[in-house]
């Protein structure tokens, strides 16, 4: 048998908004990241649908593999993923554009933004 990279959560929402598990959970970002720099703080709060989530069995592989957890939840849950090879790689578990507006654009979609406005690394 074969060991899934992606997971059914473990994980269960205070405040579920049914059987999706969705919610608001803290998150706890790694300083010196690319979240870090996008967010300007160390700690944010998102919504998301926690349905699945990587296997912590293969944290080891995917950061021998140049991916980095860059931020969890209090439980050390993976929430968000970075690539350091790349302009702008960012994966979350989270969906930013829950919480984005026009007024107040969400700190990952304005790095997004930027990075895809700068000119390209030599």
């Amino acid at each position: 048998m074969r060991t899934p990279l992606i997971t059914a959560a473990a994980c269960a929402i205070e405040g579920a908004l049914g059987p999706a598990l969705s919610g608001k959970m803290r998150i706890t970002i790694s300083p010196d990241s690319l979240a870090a720099r996008c967010y300007a703080v160390s700690e944010v709060s998102e919504m998301f649908t926690c349905t699945y989530e990587l296997n912590p069995e293969f944290e080891t592989t995917l950061r021998n593999h140049g991916l980095r957890i860059s931020g969890r939840t209090d439980p050390g849950e993976a929430r968000i993923v970075e690539h350091s090879g790349n302009r702008f790689f960012i994966a979350t578990l989270f969906q930013p554009q829950l919480s984005s507006t026009a007024d107040s654009p969400h700190p990952l979609i304005v790095g997004l933004l930027k990075t895809a406005m700068s000119s390209p690394r030599d």
